[in-house]
Order: structure tokens, then C-alpha cells, then sequence
């Protein structure tokens, strides 16, 4: 039986993940556009916590598209788009953090 995947979600949940992964992938134009301008008025934005937010936030986004789309079966093209862009940033992400921990502990 052949299904026509639509273009936007059916459900909530798609509609809500679609939110949430376009909300995760805007932090990294955003983040660092914060970082450029204040990083001389607060520090803090040029260390990891930026990223560690950044990367936390888009996990968490990864996660909302897996559970959307396995047990809400959300076929949409535009979450189907997101699910891969933000799993592709998620596992970079988690690359990135797992890697530093691992040379700042050996450092």
C-alpha cells in the first residue's frame, strides 16, 4: 500500500517537534551571534556553557523527533527534514562534548 507523505506534520506532537527542532537549530545561529557581541561584557558567553546549552537543547529535540516519529508515526517531509538535520547536530554535538571530557580529563 503506498501512503503519500505529506508536507506538513498531522498530529500535535509533529507540529510540536517541527517547533522544537527549528527552536534547537536557530541556538547555533544564535548563540553565537551573542557571544560575538558580549563576550568582552560577560565571559561567560565565550566558554562552554553556551554550547553545552545549545547542544543540551537540541538532544532534547533529537529526542522529541524519535518519539514523534516512531510511536506518534509522523511522516511529514518537513519533520523527516528536521529529524535528520538536528540527529546529524545532536550526534556532532555529543561527539564534541564526550571528546572534550575525555582530553580535558587526560589533559
Amino acid at each position: 500500500m503506498h501512503h503519500n507523505r505529506p508536507m506538513w506534520p498531522h498530529t500535535r506532537i509533529g507540529l510540536v517537534e517541527l517547533l522544537v527542532g527549528v527552536m534547537a537549530l536557530s541556538l547555533w545561529i544564535v548563540f553565537p551571534m551573542v557571544t560575538m557581541q558580549y563576550r568582552e561584557i560577560y565571559p561567560v558567553t565565550d566558554s562552554w556553557v553556551m554550547p553545552a546549552i545549545g547542544s543540551v537543547i537540541t538532544i532534547g529535540a533529537a529526542l522529541v523527533n524519535g518519539y514523534a516519529m516512531s510511536v506518534h508515526k509522523e511522516r511529514a517531509w518537513l519533520n523527516l527534514a528536521i529529524m535528520i538535520v538536528v540527529g546529524f547536530i545532536s550526534l556532532m554535538a555529543l561527539m564534541v562534548m564526550i571528546g572534550g571530557m575525555v582530553f580535558a580529563s587526560s589533559a
